[in-house]
């Protein structure tokens, strides 16, 4: 996905996205803040886990890097930028929509409607698949696991009484190999596995 935006970015004017993409504001990091910037939040658990996220962009960023340096009739050199990479990440890690699904997209009159000034998070569930926590599904990813869906269930099993929720756990069908095999598939070793 990034590499697509990051394409059609570089068509400016020319490509069918650029009033899309002009619409996108500028994406900072938390994981690109200062070291003094850092220690004024006071949280230890935070720093570490904004250096450990700081790591996995900047291998992104090299393995994005390598392609871009394998195509230079598509690519020019002067638009390998890991800045204008940084921002075109940011923007599809924070625009995306199906995040913890098979595969993403970026809708942009979707993104248009979605922004506004209450922060909100939308998990899409399949009341079905939840329940029957088959575990070599697709639809299991991590925060199928460990998000607690049990205001879903009581809503909807209000509505018609369809669920039978005596002895089901709704509040996260975690599994520990799923888990850790979801997010195996979903690090910088994988995709730098799959290259090699």
């Amino acid at each position: 996905m990034a590499l697509f935006i990051f394409h059609e970015m570089t068509l400016g004017r020319n490509s069918y996205w650029y009033p899309y993409l002009r619409l996108m504001p500028d994406v900072e990091f938390s994981c690109s803040w200062s070291e003094s910037d850092l220690k004024e939040t006071q949280d230890s658990v935070l720093i570490t886990e904004l250096e450990d996220y700081k790591t996995e962009v900047e291998m992104e960023w090299h393995t994005f890097k390598k392609v871009l340096i394998q195509y230079p009739k598509i690519f020019k050199s002067k638009l390998v930028d890991k800045g204008l990479f940084f921002n075109i990440y940011g923007q599809v890690c924070t625009r995306c929509f199906g995040y913890g699904l098979p595969s993403c997209c970026m809708i942009p009159m979707a993104d248009n409607l979605n922004h506004n000034c209450v922060d909100i998070n939308v998990e899409v569930i399949n009341l079905d698949l939840q329940l029957q926590a088959d575990q070599s599904s697709d639809y299991y990813k991590q925060l199928k696991f460990t998000s607690d869906f049990t205001q879903a269930f009581k809503h909807n099993s209000s509505k018609n009484g369809k669920f039978d929720l005596s002895h089901k756990n709704i509040v996260g069908n975690f599994d520990k190999s799923i888990y850790q095999s979801n997010c195996y598939q979903y690090s910088i070793k994988a995709i730098s596995d799959q290259l090699n």
